[in-house]
């Protein structure tokens, strides 16, 4: 069922977002216009301006929600975890989780140049994802360079495992998602560590 078949008048911002997403799945975040999230939708070309001043606001909206549905994954899985070094590992094997199995709200949430001060509403989702691991990085570095240094390390671990695993053909796990995660969650706890 395509976008243009499930759009109902009074619908329109989420039809626009549907068919946005689609696209951003098939061409990536960056290569898409809004005039063709439009015509996806079964809309007249000016329809998005009702919404959206231009595609990046369309992008951000789409973004916004990407994070929103992370943070869902993330207090699923860290319910009842209390141990800021098991936060970490978790929040990085889903961070990998989330870019493999939705991989078109990851390319719109961190393959794109949006500049989050220009949308409160994507600044404020992607706060709330980051603030769980900046936590758990000043609870187990209490030195706020410590703490940021900490952060950073393993956000740049787990970037680098969703790259790796969604755009190197000669990965390392094959297309075993377990595998990379218990390598992320590993890697991640190693340097907690320290080792």
């Amino acid at each position: 069922m395509t976008t243009h078949d499930t759009y109902h008048h009074g619908d329109l911002r989420n039809a626009l977002e549907r068919a946005a997403l689609e696209l951003v799945n098939e061409k990536g975040a960056e290569n898409f216009s809004l005039s063709e999230a439009a015509r996806r939708a079964g809309v007249s070309p000016s329809a998005p301006y009702k919404h959206f001043a231009e595609r990046d606001a369309l992008l951000a909206s789409i973004a916004a929600k990407g994070h929103r549905f992370h943070y869902g994954m993330l207090r699923t899985a860290l319910a009842g975890v209390t141990d800021p070094a098991e936060v970490m590992r978790i929040a990085n094997e889903v961070f990998l989780t989330f870019a493999v199995e939705q991989r078109a709200y990851y390319q719109a949430c961190y393959l794109t140049r949006l500049d989050s001060g220009r949308y409160p509403e994507l600044r404020i989702a992607f706060t709330r994802v980051t603030d769980v691991t900046d936590a758990a990085a000043a609870t187990l570095r209490p030195d706020p360079d410590e703490a940021r240094g900490l952060a950073v390390t393993c956000g740049a671990l787990r970037y680098g495992f969703a790259g790796t695993f969604l755009f190197d053909k000669k990965k390392p796990w094959g297309d075993s998602l377990a595998l990379a995660r218990r390598q992320l969650g590993a890697a991640t706890l190693a340097v907690i560590r320290g080792t």
